[in-house]
C-alpha cells in the first residue's frame, strides 16, 4: 500500500545514518534545495532565483560601475589592472566551480537515494561520478525552469504590486500572480522527476522532459499533497531551529552580561566571536540535512510511482 509516511521515514532514515550525504545536501542547498514553494518565492526575485554561483556572476558582470572602474585603473597604473584583473579572474572561477558542484550534487543525491534505497553499494565517489556524467543535462533542466520561471513571471507583469497605480492595475496583478503560482510549481514537479529520469534511468533530455510530463500528468494531486507535506515539514524544522535558538540564547546573553560587568572585554568578544560561529555552523549544517532529505524524499517517491503506482490520499479519505 502506498504511504507518504514510508517515503518520508525512510528518506529521513537514509539523511541521518549516511552522513557523508549533507556535503551533497549542502550545495544543493543553494539551489533551493528542492522546495517548490520556495521556488514560486524565489521566483519573484530576479537574483534570489539563481544558483549561487551566478548569483556571484551575475553581480559582478551585470555592475555597470565594473568597467568604468578597470578603465580608470588601467589608465593609472598597469600592475593595478593586472592585480584587479587577477583577482576578478580568480572570484571567475570560483563562482564557477560552486555552479558547478551545485549541480553535480543534486544528481549525487538522487543517485546515492536510489541506490540506499535498492540495495545497492554506494559512497561518496558513486555520486561524485553520477554527478559528474549527468552534468550537462541536469544543469540544461535547472537552467530551463529558472528560464521559463522569469519568462512567465516578466509576462504577467508581476511585481508584488510595487508601483501599482490603481484598484484595477492591483487586481489584475493578483489575478496574474493566483496564474503564476500553480504554473511554477508544475514546472518545478516537472523538472524534479525529469531530473529523477535523467540520473536513475539514463534518458536523454528531451525523453526525460516527455515521461515527467506524463508521471506528472498521472499523478499531479500526489505531486500537490508531497510538496505541501514537506512545505509543513520544513516550517516545523525552522519553526523548531529557531526556538533552540531562543533557548540557547539566554545562557549566551548571561555570560555576556557577567563579562561586560566585570570589564573582560577580550574574553567578552571571544565569546560572541564563538557564538556566531556556531550559528552559523548550525544554520548551515541544517541546511544541508534539510535538502538532503527533501531530495531524498522526492526521489523515494519517484522510485514508488515508476514501480507500482500510487493514491492520492485525498482520493483515500474522501473516495474516488
Amino acid at each position: 500500500m502506498f504511504l507518504y509516511r514510508d517515503i518520508l521515514s525512510q528518506a529521513w532514515k537514509n539523511t541521518w545514518r549516511h552522513k557523508y550525504l549533507w556535503f551533497f545536501g549542502l550545495f544543493a542547498a543553494l539551489l533551493g534545495g528542492w522546495g517548490d514553494l520556495e521556488i514560486v518565492f524565489r521566483g519573484t526575485n530576479s537574483d534570489q532565483g539563481l544558483p549561487y554561483g551566478l548569483q556571484i556572476l551575475s553581480g559582478i558582470f551585470l555592475n555597470g560601475k565594473l568597467f568604468s572602474n578597470l578603465s580608470q585603473i588601467s589608465s593609472n597604473n598597469y600592475l593595478s589592472l593586472f592585480m584587479s584583473l587577477l583577482v576578478l579572474l580568480i572570484i571567475l572561477a570560483l563562482s564557477l566551480f560552486l555552479f558547478w558542484l551545485t549541480i553535480i550534487s543534486q544528481s549525487a543525491l538522487v543517485n546515492n537515494t536510489t541506490r540506499i534505497i535498492t540495495g545497492k553499494k554506494h559512497d561518496f565517489s558513486n555520486g561524485l561520478h553520477s554527478g559528474i556524467s549527468k552534468f550537462w543535462p541536469v544543469v540544461g533542466l535547472n537552467l530551463l525552469l529558472k528560464i521559463v520561471i522569469y519568462g512567465i513571471f516578466s509576462l504577467f507583469g508581476l511585481y508584488l504590486l510595487d508601483g501599482a497605480e490603481d484598484m484595477l492595475s492591483a487586481a489584475y496583478q493578483i489575478a496574474a500572480f493566483m496564474v503564476f503560482i500553480p504554473l511554477a510549481v508544475i514546472l518545478s514537479f516537472i523538472t524534479k522527476y525529469a531530473i529523477c529520469y535523467i540520473v536513475i534511468k539514463n534518458e536523454k533530455f528531451l525523453d526525460s522532459l516527455r515521461l515527467s510530463w506524463r508521471l506528472f500528468l498521472k499523478n499531479w494531486l500526489i505531486s500537490l499533497e508531497m510538496a505541501f507535506m514537506l512545505f509543513f515539514i520544513t516550517f516545523l524544522f525552522a519553526l523548531g531551529l529557531l526556538l533552540l535558538f531562543l533557548i540557547l540564547s539566554i545562557p549566551f546573553l548571561f555570560v555576556v552580561i557577567v563579562l561586560s560587568r566585570f570589564a573582560l572585554i577580550f574574553n567578552l568578544w571571544l565569546i560572541v566571536a564563538a557564538g556566531l560561529i556556531l550559528l552559523l555552523f548550525v544554520i548551515i549544517a541544517s541546511g544541508a540535512i534539510l535538502a538532503t532529505f527533501q531530495i531524498s524524499a522526492w526521489t523515494g517517491l519517484f522510485l514508488d510511482l515508476i514501480s507500482r503506482g500510487g493514491e492520492s490520499k485525498i482520493l483515500r479519505l474522501f473516495g474516488k
